[in-house]
């Protein structure tokens, strides 16, 4: 069913945003001494930080994702960079509104680069397929 096909792929981007954030997070802070001391308090602390942006991930992008795949979808547009420029957009937009502060060049190309690999897999799990299936009758 399409809508399942969907829902699948937007939850898979959005997993696919939040690891990226977290990699990006990970190498601007990267300290050999820290890594090395590894306890299971620091693994849980990240493990709930990246939960939280997942779902944080999922309401924020909600909108302008639906958006997009709605019109993939009516005019069955496979194309991959039809998903993956939109996200990169929207992963930038994300640096202005998130709370006001000015983010690095750094930064704001963390959000490009997670939007680009969220459209990326998006089109991998559900856009190739876009247009195709049966929607469910109302």
């Amino acid at each position: 069913m399409a809508l399942e096909r969907i829902l699948r792929g937007y939850v898979c981007a959005c997993l696919v945003a939040a690891a990226t954030v977290v990699l990006g997070v990970v190498i601007q802070f990267f300290d050999l001494p820290e890594i090395i001391d590894i306890s299971i308090n620091y693994i849980a602390a990240r493990l709930v930080a990246y939960l939280l942006l997942f779902l944080i991930t999922l309401i924020v992008a909600v909108l302008p994702a639906s958006l997009i795949i709605i019109a993939g979808e009516v005019f069955s547009i496979r194309k991959v960079w039809y998903y993956m420029a939109p996200a990169a957009a929207v992963g930038f937009w994300v640096t202005w509104v998130i709370d006001g502060v000015q983010y690095s060049a750094f930064d704001t190309g963390v959000f490009v680069a997670a939007g680009v690999l969220a459209g990326l897999m998006y089109w991998y799990v559900a856009g190739r397929d876009a247009g195709r299936g049966s929607w469910p009758r109302f």
